[in-house]
């Protein structure tokens, strides 16, 4: 779809830095109250894509690219308004870097204070050996190669559930741990892997945040905490972090948890079944069909999982089930009973 026919943004509504932007690619875009729940995703591309793969390739799924799938939420800050008009896909996909001297066009800014959250949808990023993400933004040289750089800083915080977050550690002189250090070399067709360390963009270990999975990466600018050059700047509608790009180093596949529920050996219709991951406070629920099967999809496959199932006049049952990086589909039959 060329980008001319994608949705546009309210540009009234998402200047105001009150408001979060809400983006779904079948719909148009809206502003709610910052209070109000963020949803989005590139889910109509993902389905368009495992068509293609499906019918025209004749080839089943396709394999989960390790780059953000969606964009989450996007909170504007001050002087934002750069990229607003292409998203979400301004900031999904692979990085578009302008090299040592120039920064790219193809980002998002932020604005100052401003928040946005990438998620991944068909994959999930993991604690491997060395670094596991880097964040692309549009920083360049001044003058010269070894000029020093434009940046505009960010933190990043991390999180599997979105209840829970983690903001990487940072130093605040050297500026080691924040995003919007590094120029961006990697560019589609240029002939870098925009995933090595030749591409550029800001890389990150997760080891120490103390999560062994990611499936959302939350980019706060600064907002003058931490000084950057773009302080000094005149903003106009760029300001604050210019993200480009995000993307997994380690990425897996995500789990699949299916079963049946059933009642004296028939099944059981709308049965309510709700998924508690072992570790974390965030449950999942479903209703079983006319066969009574229900499934969990997209889950992170980090280990054990309760699911438990409930029929009101029929009783209920609860099973423990385990997914992982080797073994990422679990498959449960639950008998309920009084």
């Amino acid at each position: 779809m060329a980008p001319d026919r994608w949705p546009r943004l309210n540009r009234r509504r998402v200047r105001d830095s009150s408001s979060v932007v809400m983006f779904d690619p079948g719909r148009s875009a809206r502003a709610v109250p910052a209070r109000g729940r963020a949803w989005s995703s590139a889910a109509a591309v993902s389905r368009t894509i495992a068509l293609i793969c499906a019918v025209v390739l004749f080839s089943g799924p396709c394999a989960a690219d390790p780059w953000g799938d969606g964009v989450q939420s996007f909170t504007a800050g001050a002087f934002a308004g750069f990229g607003q008009d292409q998203l979400p896909w301004i900031v999904l996909g692979p990085p578009r870097g302008g090299g040592a001297l120039e920064g790219s066009v193809d980002a998002l800014s932020l604005g100052n204070g401003g928040i946005v959250t990438i998620a991944f949808r068909d994959n999930v990023l993991f604690d491997g050996p060395g670094d596991d993400l880097i964040v692309y933004e549009n920083a360049f040289h001044v003058g010269s190669e070894d000029g020093p750089v434009f940046d505009e800083l960010a933190y990043v915080e991390l999180s599997v559930d979105r209840v829970t977050w983690v903001r990487l550690a940072f130093d605040p002189d050297t500026r080691e741990g924040l995003a919007g250090r590094a120029p961006v070399f990697s560019r589609p067709r240029n002939g870098i892997d925009p995933l090595s360390p030749e591409a550029g963009g800001d890389r990150f270990d997760i080891e120490g945040s103390g999560l062994t999975f990611v499936r959302f990466v939350r980019l706060v600018d600064v907002d003058g905490e931490i000084a950057d050059v773009g302080d000094l700047v005149a903003p106009g509608g760029k300001g604050g972090f210019d993200l480009d790009a995000v993307a997994a180093i380690h990425s897996g596949a995500l789990a699949l948890i299916s079963g049946h529920v059933s009642s004296a050996g028939l099944a059981v219709e709308r049965a309510r079944v709700i998924l508690h991951p072992a570790e974390g406070v965030r449950r999942y629920r479903r209703r079983t069909d006319a066969d009574g099967f229900f499934s969990f999809s997209r889950v992170t496959p980090s280990g054990e999982y309760t699911v438990r199932a409930r029929r009101v006049g029929l009783g209920k049952a609860a099973a423990t089930v385990h997914v992982d990086m080797t073994a990422v589909e679990a498959d449960v039959d639950l008998a309920l009973a009084r």
